[in-house]
């Protein structure tokens, strides 16, 4: 997996515009923009998937609306701080890329794309992945705290989504990103991170994470200590299939086993 952080000025003014917005001045300001403009404004909603067809060549076809924005006031500080975001996006990538990758290509077992991330103002707090022309196209703008493990997660959910299952795509994708990744790195368990609506699901799955990950059967009570979730070994016959799957037949298993999985009494699981 890799990254091209990218800052295009149409797609962030089309965020600014179309989005909610970040401050009262830029609020007032659209819609002084939109009372003086309205046709040129609305006609605009539909640029994006133009833009995005092709942002580095993109010209619009009337530029009077891009055009004012780019003359206010306060556009200058926010284009510095798109600029500003991006470049720790990158450095932020470039501390993790090494570790993230070999960790990523054990867990997954599938080949990642390097994607284009097109950034905006962190506070608009958008995630938008699209898909053009069979690749993927990410917006990205976000005050999140672990801004790669974010981005990371939203991109991963795109490519594994399931319509049939989406909690246990969101359940395995924490095991990976959020519990078993960061405890790898460094050295204390992170199992119990992860949002709590998963949280017992994830309990359920976990003996057969333990095989996917081609944990022997006698060291289970180790990682139980670990990690703090204990089962009865017993109740949970070992299943040499899963050590050899991707990601993506791990997750079909627990999506066509989901009766199964979660039936087993909370008094296995603790």
């Amino acid at each position: 997996m890799d990254f091209e952080f990218i800052y295009n000025e149409y797609i962030l003014i089309w965020n600014l515009l179309f989005r909610q917005s970040i401050s009262k001045n830029l609020n007032d300001n659209k819609q002084k923009i939109w009372y003086n403009y309205k046709n040129e404004y609305n006609a605009l909603f539909g640029d994006k998937e133009l833009i995005l067809k092709d942002p580095k060549n993109y010209i619009p076809n009337d530029d009077t609306i891009y055009n004012i924005v780019k003359e206010l006031d306060l556009y200058p500080g926010l284009s510095k701080e798109v600029e500003h975001f991006r470049l720790t996006l990158i450095k932020k990538w470039n501390e993790v890329k090494k570790v993230a990758n070999k960790n990523l290509k054990d867990l997954l077992r599938i080949n990642l794309n390097t994607y284009k991330v097109y950034v905006v103002d962190p506070k608009l707090e958008v995630t938008d992945i699209v898909n053009v022309d069979k690749s993927k196209i990410i917006i990205y703008g976000s005050t999140s705290e672990n801004l790669i493990m974010n981005l990371v997660y939203k991109i991963l959910f795109s490519e594994l989504e399931s319509a049939s299952n989406s909690n246990m795509v969101n359940a395995c994708l924490e095991l990976i990103l959020k519990n078993e990744i960061p405890t790898r790195i460094s050295g204390v368990s992170h199992y119990l991170d992860g949002k709590s609506k998963y949280a017992s699901l994830k309990k359920q799955i976990y003996p057969y994470f333990l095989m996917y990950m081609n944990v022997p059967k006698d060291k289970f009570y180790d990682y139980m200590k670990r990690d703090g979730i204990i089962f009865n070994v017993n109740s949970f016959p070992y299943n040499e299939s899963l050590k050899n799957m991707n990601i993506f037949s791990f997750i079909d298993f627990c999506i066509k086993n989901v009766t199964q999985i979660i039936k087993i009494d909370d008094s296995e699981i603790l």
